[in-house]
């Protein structure tokens, strides 16, 4: 795989009234070159209910990257030989029921920003040079998961877990001198990993025209990461949780029924870092009905409020999303005309705290509000001589 990361700034020419002037201490070009070439051989196993296969083999990695800069090319070749792990196993234990588990490892290479060692002094508060002793990067990963779920009556359990090592994973360390002038480089850190699990219930009851369905889960996530300022190792360890719950009712042909709650709680703690914790935890409550009568018209409103905690003073904490569709069936019910008024109530904001093992970072960004959307939509009910379900062309 090649590549070319290129940057070209000029300055401004009185003379010639044009941004003509190449300023080469804010321009540099990266040539990037890395090859990769692997060799396996596995066994299959493929019966009745157990289904299965491991491979094993060689990776060759290589690397040739490039850099001009200052009038200076910096060159860097290097090669590695490292083994290649995958395989899964997957057993049916009865018609609904079933187990299934994959693994991998494989290495990967740091890119040539991280270890072309020349010193790009473009940013006067942070000067960046690339380590050339880079080690790749080795992951291990495994998934597993248990299903039970019948199609017929919609119902059934999902469950998961699993995780990722990284040794010699890649981070920036940076240094700050008495004026905090910045020096950054990139080394290996001994580990970082992450674990997961989490399931999923889902009900369903039907009785003549209605029908009930709830559902309900959580899924759980621990970050354990390693990185370095001022050359002192730190470690950040973070947990998410994020249980969810919705329900529906639904009469046929008449109205549909949908609340749904979602909490997000996350937690990060740190170990000879400049804090020693930070948290949040967000409410998302929706509410959705959708209304079939009278006969041809169909309404529809979705109804939600979000909250947000810990976010700095100046960001709105939380607010009301309100949409409101219209919609009338015509043509033997093949056509529907609807309109659609989006952020009834004007309040969609888009601010969020995202917490990473260096930053802890509020943000708010632009998104279309109140806008009125209108749609025709005709449904293809025949096809090549087979009835089709939900299928259409949409002009919007």
């Amino acid at each position: 795989m090649k590549g070319t990361d290129s940057r070209n700034t000029f300055n401004f020419n009185s003379t010639t009234n044009q941004y003509d002037t190449f300023n080469d201490l804010l321009s540099n070009t990266i040539d990037s070159k890395n090859n990769t070439f692997g060799t396996s051989v596995g066994l299959q196993l493929s019966k009745s209910k157990l289904r299965g296969s491991i491979a094993l083999g060689a990776d060759f990695l290589g690397y040739d990257n490039q850099s001009n800069y200052l009038g200076t090319t910096t060159r860097l070749k290097n090669n590695y030989v490292y083994p290649n792990v995958n395989g899964y196993m997957s057993y049916k234990i009865a018609k609904s029921k079933s187990i299934y588990t994959n693994f991998n490892y494989e290495a990967s290479l740091p890119s040539a920003n991280q270890l072309l060692p020349f010193e790009n002094l473009a940013n006067p508060l942070n000067t960046i040079i690339g380590n050339a002793n880079l080690k790749p990067k080795e992951t291990y990963r495994m998934y597993n998961n248990f299903n039970n779920y019948d199609y017929a009556t919609r119902s059934g359990f999902y469950a998961y877990f699993g995780g990722n090592l990284t040794t010699n994973d890649v981070v920036s360390s940076t240094v700050y001198d008495s004026d905090f002038k910045a020096v950054t480089t990139y080394e290996n850190v001994d580990k970082s990993y992450n674990m997961f699990t989490g399931f999923n219930v889902n009900k369903s009851y039907n009785k003549e025209k209605r029908t009930i369905k709830y559902g309900y889960g959580i899924w759980v996530n621990y970050n354990f990461n390693q990185g370095l300022t001022n050359s002192a190792l730190y470690e950040s360890k973070a947990l998410q949780l994020n249980p969810r719950v919705n329900f529906s009712y639904i009469i046929q042909d008449k109205i549909t029924i949908t609340p749904s709650y979602k909490y997000s709680y996350n937690i990060t703690r740190f170990d000879n870092y400049i804090i020693n914790k930070t948290d949040n935890f967000k409410h998302s409550f929706k509410l959705e009905t959708t209304s079939y009568w009278p006969k041809n018209v169909v309404l529809g409103n979705d109804f939600g409020y979000n909250y947000n905690s810990n976010i700095t003073g100046g960001f709105q904490k939380d607010f009301y999303l309100w949409n409101v569709s219209l919609g009338y069936n015509f043509y033997k019910d093949q056509l529907l005309a609807k309109v659609k008024v989006y952020d009834l109530l004007n309040q969609n904001v888009n601010a969020t705290r995202s917490i990473s093992p260096t930053s802890i970072t509020d943000s708010e960004n632009t998104v279309l509000q109140q806008y009125v959307m209108f749609s025709l939509t005709y449904k293809l009910e025949k096809f090549g001589g087979k009835k089709k379900n939900d299928n259409g062309i949409f002009f919007d």
